[in-house]
């Protein structure tokens, strides 16, 4: 087989000629695949699920280490608190824009994540945590836990794109 400066393909099976062109991928921004997430990676924007109260973030989460990720919150739905008119701030006082609520989540097999903790900065509590990947890359199930998996609660959340607004 011989590729020419031309794009065809030249294969020689016993002695026979062939030729065949080959096609270049379309120029359509919107058919790279540079511009689409990766399904299996957790890297990218997330909604937090909206429950008990709590209203919905964006996350952006990054690569922090060798084959570990994090997360921080990067847009909050109510981003002032209503009362004081002041940025939200977590039971020890620190600003939730910006904060690292994800930390050192390790892959451990396909689109599981494992051995990360996750922080509440409503409650201000750090737990255990995992999640996985779903639904061809467009859902994180997230799960904090203290001591056992079967024991946490586990949170829903959706890919977003990094200019998308919470919903």
């Amino acid at each position: 087989m011989k590729i020419s400066s031309t794009g065809i393909v030249v294969l020689s099976v016993f002695g026979f000629m062939a030729s065949v062109q080959a096609k270049t991928p379309e120029k359509n921004p919107q058919h790279q695949a540079a511009n689409l997430p990766n399904p299996f990676s957790p890297d990218g924007y997330w909604q937090t699920e909206r429950s008990e109260g709590k209203l919905a973030s964006k996350i952006h989460v990054y690569q922090c280490g060798e084959k570990t990720v994090c997360g921080k919150i990067v847009a909050l739905e109510e981003p002032n608190d209503p009362t004081t008119g002041k940025p939200k701030v977590d039971p020890e006082g620190r600003p939730l824009m910006g904060m690292e609520i994800m930390k050192n989540f390790k892959n451990s097999e396909g689109m599981e994540w494992t051995d990360g903790e996750i922080y509440d900065p409503k409650e201000g509590k750090t737990y255990s945590a995992q999640f996985e990947i779903a639904e061809a890359g467009k859902v994180m199930k997230l799960t904090g836990y203290v001591l056992i998996t079967l024991l946490g609660k586990t949170q829903t959340w959706h890919r977003i794109g990094k200019d998308e607004l919470l919903k």
